[in-house]
C-alpha cells in the first residue's frame, strides 16, 4: 500500500486500540501525539548533509509505532521506509529525497492531527 492510498489520520485505529471512544481519553492521546510530530519536524529540519543514517534511522524508528497506533498511517509507512532506507545504507540522495518526503508526511500529519482535535474540543 503506497503512503498515497494512506489516510493522514484514520481515527477508527486509536479507539480500537484503547478499546473507547471517549472523546476527552482521545483528545489526550492525540494532544501528545501533536507534541511528538511537532518534535518530529524539529528535529527532521536540524540534519543537514552529510546524514547520519542511524541518527535518522533511531528518530524514524521512536515515531514509527506510535504514528501507526494513532490511525497516521502515511506518516507511519513514510517512517518505515526511512529507516529501511537507513538500514540499506542508501546514498545521501536518497535519503535527501526521504527526508524531504518525510517533512510532508509529518506536516500533513500535524495538520489532520490539529483538524481532529479542533473538531472535537469542548
Amino acid at each position: 500500500m503506497s503512503q498515497d492510498t494512506l489516510s493522514w489520520l484514520d481515527s477508527r485505529l486509536l479507539v480500537e486500540a484503547l478499546e473507547t471512544d471517549e472523546p476527552a481519553i482521545l483528545q489526550d492521546f492525540y494532544t501528545l501525539f501533536l507534541q511528538q510530530v511537532q518534535e518530529l519536524q524539529q528535529q527532521l529540519d536540524t540534519f543537514s548533509t552529510p546524514y547520519d543514517a542511524e541518527d535518522l534511522r533511531l528518530l524514524a524508528h521512536k515515531l514509527k509505532s506510535s504514528a501507526r497506533t494513532v490511525g497516521a498511517l502515511a506518516l507511519g509507512e513514510q517512517l518505515d521506509a526511512l529507516e529501511r532506507a537507513c538500514l540499506q545504507n542508501s546514498s545521501q540522495a536518497t535519503l535527501e529525497a526521504m527526508l524531504a518526503v518525510t517533512r510532508q508526511a509529518s506536516a500533513q500529519t500535524e495538520l489532520a492531527v490539529q483538524d481532529w482535535l479542533d473538531a472535537h474540543a469542548d
